[in-house]
């Protein structure tokens, strides 16, 4: 697996989705992960069943092509060296740039994994395609790709409009270890530690607090629900460049006693802020297919979310949760209000999702989808 965007010693959270990915793959598979190394970083490691490997990131703000001549040495000497069958990038640019551009030479089949930014042209979080040299380099990738894989429908669409090949390009969801994120956590830990008392209900989001997320449409959402619901807490997980803006909108709003702002919460600790919660809000203006999201519906969570992206793909309106309008407070207190006056409804959300992350998002039914794309993909080579 390679990929530009893998947790460091200096970064931690870095695409932390993509080292969880590779540990769940590699329980199945034998998976060599190549990746960027960063201050601190040892050159090899072994993580759990996976070794990784890092080739040294030059800091510059054209990285990704100072990058390129290492990297791509890198992947053709590793895929010989370890009898490599395939190589599978993460994002199509850079990773997928730089593995396609070695099937030539490693004379190894490349697929890759589109999630949203490489794909879809935002300016606020400096979407690939918003940059001519790069919208080359993202087009090359997915015209030479063996097989995309797309996180989302609507991230298929994205690739599709891009050049990939309908013929090769599948939707293979994200998912989440199950093993960590699921309903039997402990529901009373979080509250305890936060100070927050049983018969309080609380929302809980969690994301880059980035103003694609749409945090501030939540705050000012809370008035509207404590006007009739006031025994609530709003838990706001993550950190990020617009954290400040919103502790100020919070204050403004007379919001000090309602909102904890916890940070970045690490990973041991993140199943019991799901497990404490009442319900889980996604306000983005746009995404792929949210982590965050999955890992809510895995733990039991009922669900309100903006009908953009991946959000409508997860979540069902009415059955394990509310869809609602981007940038509308007032739908989201709405939707929001729905489940914490109503008991049996967070029960039969709760239940709902739990069924739908199971049936359709689930770690196992996304990995054998993934392998049984590889085996096609190998099998076609060695003919």
């Amino acid at each position: 697996m390679v990929s530009d965007c893998f947790p460091s010693r200096s970064n931690p959270y870095l695409c932390t989705f993509v080292e969880d990915l590779s540990r769940r793959l590699g329980r199945i598979v034998n998976l060599y992960v190549l990746t960027l190394k960063r201050k601190g970083d040892p050159r090899v490691e072994l993580n759990e069943s996976v070794n990784i490997f890092r080739v040294t990131h030059i800091e510059n703000p054209f990285y990704t092509f100072l990058d390129l001549p290492a990297f791509v040495s890198a992947i053709v000497k590793l895929a010989n060296q370890l009898t490599v069958d395939i190589i599978h990038a993460q994002f199509a640019y850079p990773a997928g740039f730089y593995a396609t551009l070695t099937k030539r030479i490693a004379k190894k089949p490349v697929v890759i994994t589109v999630h949203r930014y490489d794909v879809v042209n935002l300016k606020e979080d400096r979407g690939a395609p918003g940059i001519p040299i790069i919208k080359q380099c993202v087009v090359y990738a997915l015209k030479n790709a063996d097989a995309i894989l797309a996180v989302s429908e609507a991230i298929k669409k994205d690739a599709l409009n891009l050049g990939a090949d309908p013929r090769k390009t599948f939707v293979v969801y994200n998912a989440v270890d199950e093993g960590i994120f699921n309903p039997q956590n402990d529901k009373n830990k979080v509250r305890k530690e936060l100070g927050i008392k049983q018969d309080e209900k609380i929302i809980f989001t969690l994301g880059h607090l980035i103003p694609r997320k749409g945090i501030q449409y939540l705050l000012y959402a809370l008035p509207i629900i404590i006007n009739t619901y006031e025994n609530v807490k709003l838990i706001i997980g993550g950190d990020g460049p617009e954290k400040g803006r919103l502790m100020r909108i919070c204050k403004t709003l007379g919001l000090e006693d309602k909102v904890i702002f916890t940070g970045r919460i690490t990973r041991d600790k993140l199943p019991l802020y799901y497990a404490a919660s009442n319900l889980f809000v996604l306000p983005s203006l746009h995404e792929g297919h949210c982590v965050a999201l999955l890992e809510a519906m895995a733990t039991g969570l009922p669900i309100v979310a903006t009908r953009v992206g991946g959000n409508i793909e997860s979540v069902l309106d009415g059955y394990n949760g509310f869809l609602v309008p981007p940038k509308n407070p007032e739908a989201l207190a709405k939707a929001i209000l729905k489940i914490l006056l109503d008991d049996n409804l967070e029960l039969e959300f709760r239940n709902n999702s739990y069924k739908l992350y199971s049936s359709c998002f689930s770690s196992n039914i996304q990995i054998q989808k993934t392998i049984q794309i590889y085996n096609n993909i190998i099998k076609k080579y060695d003919k």
